[in-house]
């Protein structure tokens, strides 16, 4: 019943009540009483009017209290059909969503397999496609992100693998810093050094691997992530890595000749018995890396931290390793001979049994490095600081005209030292 219904029968019930007091009233003044009586008569008159208007009263109560009681359960019922809609609704939105999913997934799919067609094309072109097509798809789809980051490695190991199979062109290398990698093997490299994740990420699940590929002549610009990538035994010759991270990247017996290197990240890196010979690295850092038996011939090294690096037997023969920072590096039974040291800091390094024969160490700050057994026939120590050295008395080829040009203090100048041949 409606609100206008509800009025009209409240409008009704008052009349009926108006035209019930006006017959009580009435009917009470018609009843005989004697005339001495009359304020009884009164008396009557108004009870009977009081008792009318509270039955009244209580009937129109009932009457509020009933319609009152409906109009809840007309909105009690208008709440539930909203909430039904609302589920209705959400559902709705649900399953347009998962249609959404797997419309997304089956495009993605599509896009996956067209991409994987294009990598086997035969024109360049075609292949670059399918490369930066799926590096969208590995910024577009967490789930699909190793997959493609497989694909674009296995593609540079079936393409480029070294040293080169029958079914793979060999390119031949005049001089290996002129030399430019393929327009497709550098695209993939440049992919995956921009790629969303990194090393120790939980998307990178295992290490991205390169090994025994060839890289010869790639450019890696800044900003490219190859942290933990494998490189072993990889091909890098006349490379360019230009501000590159390759913190805990596998690098052993890599070969590096005549690589370029400037503001590299090379920390904790694994670079054991690797080729750099030639090289010419700048403002690199090397910190707790391992080069142990690795190929340093002729290489420039400048203002270069190789702090806590292990260099056991490394050949650092002709090198030149200027301005750089080898503090607390273990150099035992390194080839440095010849290799000029110029203001570089040795503090606390291990020298033991190193060759340092004819290697120029003008400037060099040795502070308590250990000297034990090491050859220093020949070597130049002008004004190198010899203070709190170990072990420089059992050096070899040490004479009292070298240690006469360095800072050493005058207490550990002494006969057994000078004469040491």
């Amino acid at each position: 019943m409606g609100t206008e219904q509800v009025g009209s029968l409240l409008a009704t019930a008052a009349i009926i009540f108006l035209l019930v007091l006006v017959a009580v009233g009435l009917g009470a003044f018609n009843i005989p009483f004697p005339e001495e009586q009359l304020d009884k008569r009164v008396n009557t008159i108004i009870e009977s009017l009081k008792v009318t208007a509270t039955l009244f009263g209580g009937f129109a109560v009932l009457i509020n209290a009933y319609y009152a009681a409906k109009r809840a359960e007309a909105m009690d019922k208008t709440a539930i059909a909203a909430e039904k809609n609302i589920e209705i609704g959400l559902k709705n939105v649900e399953i347009g969503l998962k249609n959404a999913e797997l419309t997304e997934e089956r495009l993605i799919t599509e896009r996956f397999t067209k991409a994987i067609e294009q990598l086997g094309s035969s024109e360049m072109e075609i292949r670059l496609g399918g490369i930066y097509a799926l590096e969208r798809i590995a910024n577009d789809s967490t789930k699909d992100y190793w997959q493609v980051i497989e694909v674009l490695t296995a593609y540079i190991r079936e393409r480029a693998p070294w040293p080169p199979t029958k079914s793979s062109k060999q390119r031949k290398l005049v001089k290996p810093i002129l030399n430019k990698a393929p327009t497709d093997i550098q695209a993939v490299l440049t992919v995956l050094g921009r790629r969303k994740h990194s090393h120790g990420d939980p998307e990178e699940l295992h290490p991205i691997d390169l090994g025994a590929t060839d890289l010869r002549g790639v450019t890696l610009a800044a900003g490219a992530r190859l942290q933990g990538v494998n490189f072993y035994q990889a091909n890098l010759q006349g490379a360019k890595l230009i501000k590159v991270n390759l913190q805990e990247a596998i690098l052993m017996e890599a070969d590096l000749q005549e690589a370029y290197l400037n503001e590299a990240e090379l920390q904790r890196a694994t670079l054991i018995k690797a080729n750099l010979r030639k090289a010419g690295i700048f403002n690199t850092k090397f910190l707790g890396a391992d080069l142990r038996e690795a190929k340093l011939e002729e290489a420039i090294f400048r203002n270069v931290d190789f702090q806590a690096a292990n260099l056991v037997k490394a050949n650092c023969q002709r090198a030149s390793i200027r301005g750089s920072n080898l503090q607390e590096a273990n150099l035992m039974e390194a080839n440095l001979q010849e290799a000029d040291f110029l203001t570089s800091n040795f503090r606390k390094a291990f020298l033991q049994g190193a060759n340092l024969e004819g290697a120029k160490l003008d400037g060099a700050d040795l502070r308590g490095a250990f000297l034990s057994e090491a050859r220093l026939q020949g070597a130049f120590l002008q004004q190198a600081n010899l203070e709190g050295v170990i072990g420089l008395e059992n050096a070899y080829g040490l004479t009292l005209e070298q240690l006469t040009l360095t800072n050493v203090n005058q207490d550990v100048q002494s006969p057994e030292i000078s004469t040491i041949e």
